[in-house]
């Protein structure tokens, strides 16, 4: 039965929306100074029956309905009980089906305008699989195209929109092990850099994937999320590869202030930079090392080109500058009681930091004062360990949290207010979206706002929640 009121996704059917909550009605009663001669009788609304006849169809029980916040990790479904979600909880929610799960992903960044809000969108992603055998993993150039408004599918006033199924078209490229991690280069997408899980840092350049999904993509000959149009494998060379880390890793970053600078760390601890030259680029031999453990993320300052930031298994956080002839970090910082799994600078307020940590809890600092316990917010109401953490694009304030099979957004500059307060729930929490399993990686896209993608185990989530939150969110 459906249980409660909240907005989210769902191949599990489950669902919770920071946003939602049980309202208490009050019970008026209206004395008629007119008494009725006849006998008192049931008069029936056509419109009740109608509604009436639906609930008993569908079996929901008055008195067994339950309207709340459901809090995954925390509130139990009752036997014979199953969770389902409020499609109007969305602007846009889209499902997308992969032959293999993606560990890691990034937005490719185009020329269809900057901030863009009229539907039906179309985004390109690049990816890298996690296949049973090293042998079949790939490098995923995917066009999607034709992503519709869904707010209103389940309206049944709503003529049913055969067409309001995505169009996809994907090439690839043969790729030799699983892919750790996968990021483009800012303002120059066709270059990529990957990381192996067999300790090699590649580049890419997948311009001729780009023109193959793009030439391919029409309604007349892509394909449906369902069933995604695979093109002939282009097989591409790197265009450069380092093979001097000691060990696979997973922390990779471009420069947002130098072009085609690169920092990569590996589970031994250590942190090589990889610079651009006319017509490629060199790897520095002596890495960066500090830390006691493997480096699990990394990321360059947004504003200063010679800083970046990493996390460990050995629960710091350390601020490096490239300057330091001793390679040693200048700053350290014992971030979280377990391994500091992922951070990210944010864009907008240079100073501020958000990290996630294997003690499920995900924090925010303040650079200029960073110190041990220092941080300036810490939130611990999700239940497994953090997988990603991401600062919005379009509103300083707001940040997506995945943990297990769940992806959380948050709003820092809302303040508790008791009349709206739900116990139990913080209140900067303002959308919870589950129904993925076991998601490794978010990212909102920087040129249509508020518009989140997601991969996890069974799959990729595109979605635009139904909520209004600073600049960045829609209004109706």
């Amino acid at each position: 039965m459906k249980r409660g009121t909240n907005g989210n996704s769902s191949q599990k059917r489950t669902n919770a929306q920071g946003k939602d909550q049980a309202e208490d009605q009050e019970n008026f009663l209206y004395e008629d100074p007119y008494v009725d001669t006849f006998e008192e009788e049931d008069i029936v609304d056509p419109k009740e029956e109608e509604e009436l006849e639906k609930r008993e169809l569908e079996g929901i029980d008055e008195e067994r309905e339950v309207h709340g916040v459901f809090r995954i990790g925390k509130d139990k479904i009752d036997q014979g009980e199953k969770m389902d979600y409020d499609n109007s909880a969305y602007r846009m929610y889209h499902r997308l089906n992969v032959e293999w799960p993606c560990l890691s992903f990034d937005v490719i960044h185009d020329n269809l305008g900057a901030i863009r809000r009229r539907y039906p969108h179309t985004l390109y992603l690049v990816s890298g699989t996690q296949a049973e055998s090293g042998s079949d993993n790939q490098i995923v150039v995917s066009k999607i195209s034709s992503l519709c408004e869904t707010k209103y599918d389940d309206d049944p006033t709503e003529e049913p929109d055969d067409e309001s199924d995505p169009v996809i078209s994907v090439s690839t490229i043969p790729h030799r092990g699983a892919v750790n991690r996968i990021r483009c280069l800012p303002n120059r997408s066709q270059v990529v850099g990957v990381w192996s899980e067999t300790g090699v840092v590649s580049i890419y350049n997948i311009a001729s994937q780009l023109s193959q999904v793009e030439k391919a993509s029409t309604p007349a000959s892509g394909s449906t999320a369902s069933t995604p149009l695979s093109l002939p494998s282009l097989p591409t060379d790197p265009v450069y590869q380092f093979k001097g880390h000691r060990a696979e890793g997973y922390a990779l970053d471009w420069s947002l202030c130098e072009k085609g600078l690169l920092a990569t760390g590996d589970c031994a601890g250590l942190i090589h930079i990889t610079s651009p030259l006319e017509g490629g680029w060199t790897t520095d031999a002596t890495p960066f090392q500090d830390h006691a453990d493997s480096v699990e993320d990394l990321q360059w300052s947004p504003s200063e080109s010679t800083v970046f930031a990493s996390c460990s298994v050995d629960r710091t956080v350390r601020i490096w500058d490239t300057r330091n002839p001793s390679r040693r970090s200048m700053l350290t910082v014992q971030a979280h009681d377990s391994d500091v799994n992922v951070l990210n600078w944010n864009k907008q307020v240079g100073y501020l930091m958000v990290t996630g940590s294997d003690d499920c809890s995900f924090r925010v600092w303040d650079i200029r004062n960073l110190k041990s316990g220092g941080f300036v917010g810490s939130f611990d109401y999700l239940q497994a360990p953090i997988t990603s953490v991401e600062w919005s694009p379009h509103d300083s304030s707001v940040l997506g949290v995945s943990s297990d099979d769940q992806l959380t957004l948050w709003d820092l500059s809302l303040e508790a207010d008791e009349a709206d307060q739900i116990p139990g729930v913080p209140s900067q929490l303002l959308f919870v979206h589950a129904g993925q399993t076991a998601i490794k990686e978010l990212h909102f896209h920087n040129q249509i706002p508020d518009l989140v993608v997601s991969t996890a185990q069974d799959g990729f989530n595109c979605f635009i929640p139904d909520i209004t939150v600073g600049d960045g969110m829609e209004e109706e």
